[in-house]
């Protein structure tokens, strides 16, 4: 019997104590200063072309850099109201989005 279905019929079984895989965690001190000095350099700079100059998938450098580094998308930063002549605009073509307004 393995350890794990042992350890599932005595009813301790939990992930804390699971082995893991074995594959070595990608993320480290070197990954993340090649990350944050690529990012800082230029605030434009996309996660696409920064995977590019890192040499990683795109989708990794988004985790790395917003699970572990705390970085965060630009497009979620708050957008500031609408100038008066665009609110003006907005109302004349959609009367019901004044209740937002």
């Amino acid at each position: 019997m393995k350890k794990y279905d042992a350890e599932v019929a005595a009813g301790i079984a939990s992930r804390t104590n699971r082995r893991s895989s074995g594959r070595p965690l990608g993320f480290n001190e070197a990954v993340e200063a090649e990350i944050d000095a690529v990012l800082e350099a230029n605030d434009t700079t996309t996660y696409r072309e920064a995977a590019g100059q890192c040499g990683i998938p795109k989708s990794t450098l988004h985790k790395y850099a917003t699970k572990d580094m705390d970085f965060r998308c630009l497009g979620q930063a708050v957008r500031p109201m609408p100038s008066e002549a665009n609110r003006g605009r907005v109302l004349r073509a959609a009367p019901r989005a004044a209740r937002n307004f």
